[in-house]
């Protein structure tokens, strides 16, 4: 889905990160609904990713992809991340990000492979997350992390993250 950025037609950057992680997934049909999407957006060079830091007391800090729950007014599940990524993410709207045509799949989740018009756009956790009391949910911190520190980072789901990482590797040889 290719809509403006900033006065222009927006095209995913063709990189060898995006093409070898998509490589690892399928294309579903667009009737397919799985109960969670998420997103693993990755800057125009293939080399940071946009994570949500968790800190709840009593747990380790680990990181996330940006998503959640598909909800019935969603009427695709890339309407349901791109949802999901324009309330987590404040500013990173439908238009910013280009989504590889397959998806990585983990038990009833979709994760979609994007890359982000640019770097520069600035964000902070949006939507519920960012009305929740954080002495009983926690901390959300989005960021951009560097995907050759993922086996440092707590980076969730870890079957996932291992693709990301392997992606990475095989991109950079």
């Amino acid at each position: 889905m290719n809509e403006p950025f900033n006065g222009e037609s927006y095209r995913m950057t063709e990189n060898k990160l995006v093409t070898t992680l998509a490589s690892l997934g399928r294309k579903p049909e667009v009737s397919e609904r799985p109960a969670r999407v998420r997103a693993i957006i990755i800057n125009p060079e293939g080399t940071k990713f946009i994570g949500i830091l968790r800190k709840r007391e009593g747990s380790e800090p680990y990181i996330v992809f940006p998503g959640g729950g598909l909800e019935d007014s969603d009427m695709s599940y890339q309407s349901g991340v791109e949802r999901e990524v324009e309330e987590e993410l404040t500013n990173i709207h439908p238009g910013n990000v280009n989504y590889a045509d397959k998806v990585l799949e983990l038990d009833d989740q979709f994760f979609l492979i994007g890359t982000i018009a640019s770097e520069d756009i600035s964000f902070q956790v949006g939507g519920p997350e960012k009305d929740r009391d954080p002495t009983i949910h926690g901390i959300y911190s989005p960021g951009w992390y560097p995907i050759k520190d993922i086996p440092q980072l707590n980076l969730v789901p870890q079957e996932i993250s291992m693709k990301l990482t392997d992606a990475y590797n095989k991109a950079m040889e």
